[in-house]
This record gives structure tokens, C-alpha cells and sequence, in this order.
């Protein structure tokens, strides 16, 4: 059995969502590995066995304990400031584009900028067989009061141990863990079942926190469920615009899920009643909630103009 020495959070930045600044940030796969070098603080100190909790760019996405830490030398290129050498932050707003977060504060174009080439150890810590995925949206900046020290910088923050089931326990929302110490939890995450992992679309994870952030632990047609059971529906397929805008999607449990994913299931965007297919009215579960009416505040609900083109997809599907 893997023992656990330590708890760190640590922050995963996903590269298509993130500006970076003095570097070009790091290649993290958020639910099955995370990467760092030599110039992250703590990075000597992480340990096979250890506990992480990834931070997103909004939420805690989920925990792993670590089986594997990779190193090998590497290279890092740096940005810098051209005049005092400070790292730089990249803007989309304002001009010119870069701007020095040090005293200096100096602002400059591409053509300005100054780059580093420095020596570094890159480290990969793998965690895939024990990722467990956050149930509840547990916003990044209150992970900070389980943090054993007051470190607002550092990408990697150890956490206080005696508080790391209270965190899982957050982490878990509705859905109860059996564990009352620390000492529990090697147990809960190598033994027992093993989540088999895939590539994920990004984003994927904070889309579905955001969510049941916004709407709370309800799935918009069976209501109150456990947070576990809970699944972010794109209403337009992602595969066709990538985006995860929050009015886009629709807080469901699985099986609704895969009804709405599948056409079986529609949202009519005119009454905001619920419409299933006349193949599944023989099931009591979707039979008795054909043209139930959705009790959904006006302000919280999704893109109707979104619903209206699911709709008309649906219609070959109605008509079989």
C-alpha cells in the first residue's frame, strides 16, 4: 500500500484557457497526471504517496494520491522585462501587450521582449488510477484556509493533513465517504474500485462545477440528486462550437443525460415543458414525465434559441 506523507494543492492552469506570462506554462493533464520543475517551490518535497488536490482556473477539480514521479533535465525559456528583468504579463485588452509585474511596471510590444533560456529538472507526478473527480464546486479561494501556511504564490501549497478528509468530505457534496482519519485514506483511494480515466475534453470538469454552482445540486428535471450522479449536457454538441458558456448546458442526471444526448429526450423552448419520445413512454421513469412542466426560475435558464435548434433535431427521432 501506498503511504501518504503529505497533502498539497496545487494549481493546473489549462493551456488553451490561461495567458501566461513569463513562461509558456506547463503540459498538465488534469485527471491523470501534473507537471512542474525545479523552479516551482516545494517541488523536492512532493513525494510518492502524497495527496493532490489540482486547482482549475475556478474550482478544486479533484484528488489523486501519486504512484509514479517522472524527472529528467529539461530546458526553460523565459520571458522577461527589457529593462529591469522582471517577469511580464501578457494582456488582451490593453496596449501595447506586455506589461512588467515588478516596480518597473513598463509596458512593451513583442518586439521588446526579452528571453531566457535557463537549465531546469522536469517532473511528472502520475496519479490516473486514483483521480477521484470533485462532486461539489468548491471555489479555489477556499481552499486557501485548509492551506498549512499562508502562501498566496506558490504553484504547489501543502495543506494541512488533520483537515484533508474535511476537504474530501467538501469535495464530495451530497454523496457520504466512510472515513474518519487520514490514516483512511490510502484505503479509500488504491483499494476498492478503480476509475477507469480517458482524455477529456478541456474544461470539461469546471464546466460541470460551474454548473451545479449556479444551479446547486438539482438536476433540472428530477430535481435534488447527489451531486455524484449529476452530468454537464452541452446543448449544442461541443464538437461543434467548444465552448462551455454556462446557459449552454444543462445540469442532468446521467440517464437524462443520455436521453437528451441521444434525442430521446427535448426541452421545448416555448412551453418549458419536457418532451419524450414516444420509444420510451413504455418506461415509467420517462413515460411519467412527458410534458412535465419545468419549474425553473426565469434569470437561471438555459439558452432558449439553444434548446430551439436540440428541438428541431429531435423531431426525425419523434417522428420514428
Amino acid at each position: 500500500m501506498i503511504e501518504s506523507q503529505s497533502a498539497w494543492a496545487v494549481i493546473a492552469k489549462d493551456p488553451e484557457l490561461i495567458l501566461w506570462g513569463s513562461h509558456d506554462g506547463y503540459d498538465d493533464e488534469i485527471n491523470e497526471y501534473y507537471t512542474y520543475d525545479s523552479q516551482v517551490g516545494n517541488y523536492r518535497n512532493v513525494q510518492v504517496g502524497d495527496l493532490v488536490f489540482v486547482k482549475g482556473s475556478e474550482h478544486l477539480l479533484g484528488f489523486g494520491q501519486i504512484e509514479s514521479i517522472i524527472s529528467e533535465p529539461g530546458e526553460k525559456v523565459l520571458r522577461k522585462c527589457p529593462k529591469c528583468g522582471g517577469s511580464p504579463e501578457m494582456r488582451t485588452v490593453k496596449s501595447p501587450k506586455w506589461r512588467c509585474t515588478r516596480g518597473c511596471k513598463y509596458e512593451f510590444s513583442d518586439a521588446e521582449l526579452v528571453f531566457e533560456t535557463i537549465n531546469v529538472i522536469k517532473f511528472k507526478a502520475s496519479y490516473r488510477n486514483t483521480w477521484t473527480d470533485a462532486n461539489f464546486p468548491l471555489a479555489k479561494a477556499n481552499v486557501f484556509e485548509f492551506q498549512s501556511n499562508r502562501d498566496t504564490q506558490s504553484a504547489i501549497r501543502p495543506l494541512e493533513l488533520s483537515r484533508v478528509p474535511e476537504l474530501i468530505m467538501a469535495l464530495a457534496g451530497s454523496s457520504d465517504l466512510p472515513m474518519g482519519s487520514i490514516s483512511e485514506i490510502p484505503d479509500l483511494i488504491i483499494g476498492g474500485h478503480r476509475i477507469q480515466i480517458g482524455k477529456r475534453r478541456i474544461g470539461q470538469q469546471e464546466f460541470r462545477l460551474s454548473l451545479i454552482g449556479f444551479h446547486g445540486e438539482k438536476c433540472l428535471i428530477s430535481g435534488a440528486q447527489p451531486a455524484c450522479v449529476l452530468e454537464a449536457s452541452h446543448i449544442r454538441k461541443f464538437a461543434d462550437h467548444e465552448s462551455h458558456a454556462v446557459d449552454g448546458g444543462l445540469l442532468l442526471r446521467r440517464d437524462f443525460h443520455t436521453l437528451f444526448d441521444r434525442y430521446l429526450l427535448r426541452i421545448n423552448p416555448e412551453t418549458w415543458k419536457v418532451e419524450t419520445a414516444p420509444q420510451i413512454h413504455k418506461y415509467p421513469t420517462y413515460g411519467s414525465v412527458h410534458l412535465q412542466q419545468l419549474e425553473i426560475e426565469t434569470q437561471r435558464r438555459p439558452s432558449a434559441d439553444l434548446l430551439a435548434e436540440h428541438f428541431e433535431k429531435s423531431k426525425l427521432i419523434f417522428a420514428a
